[in-house]
């Protein structure tokens, strides 16, 4: 009898061996790109949240800084002006772009938000009480997203005293 001792592994151990790390790397790193995909994706998310509240948040400040009867609306462009000052809203592709002018001092300021993929946007006026609202709604053709789009909108002021630098009335 002789006693041998093995001492090397064989070429099917160290084969087998091999796959099976290659498949928990493979694992490990499409668990890591996919958990990287849904984080940026959550990202995008809050930023397109927190544009569309600056976007109210602006939207309401400037349209309550006019009276109904200084602001129109034609195709995609929103329009209000008073003596020294004007400003308009145009929805443009994939965004919201706000041009404000004044006659003073203080210059010129124009401002873009963007709208989440694929929405569109529409202007919507209710004389009665004075409403000026913006409807955003993602686009028929965007078959993605599964929401009801969101509506934004803004009284004219009823008086007729003049803002003052501060926006109040």
């Amino acid at each position: 009898m002789t006693n041998t001792r093995r001492t090397g592994a064989s070429l099917i151990e160290v084969v087998g061996v091999m796959a099976v790390a290659g498949m928990v790397t493979a694992i490990s790193f499409s668990l890591i790109a996919t958990l990287m995909r849904y984080d940026s994706g959550l990202d995008r998310a809050n930023r397109s949240r927190e544009n569309l509240a600056r976007l109210a948040e602006t939207f309401r400040a400037q349209v309550h800084q006019y009276r109904s009867s200084e602001i129109t609306i034609q195709d995609q462009t929103l329009s209000a002006s008073c003596p020294g000052v004007s400003c308009t809203f145009e929805v443009q592709s994939g965004h919201v772009q706000l041009k404000c002018t004044s006659a003073g001092e203080s210059g010129n300021r124009t401002d873009r938000f963007q709208l989440p993929s694929g929405w569109e946007g529409t202007w919507e006026q209710d004389p009665t009480n004075g409403l000026f609202s913006l409807k955003l709604v993602p686009s028929a053709a965007d078959s993605n997203f599964k929401g009801k789009g969101m509506t934004i909108s803004a009284a004219a002021r009823q008086s007729s005293v003049t803002p003052t630098v501060g926006g109040g009335s």
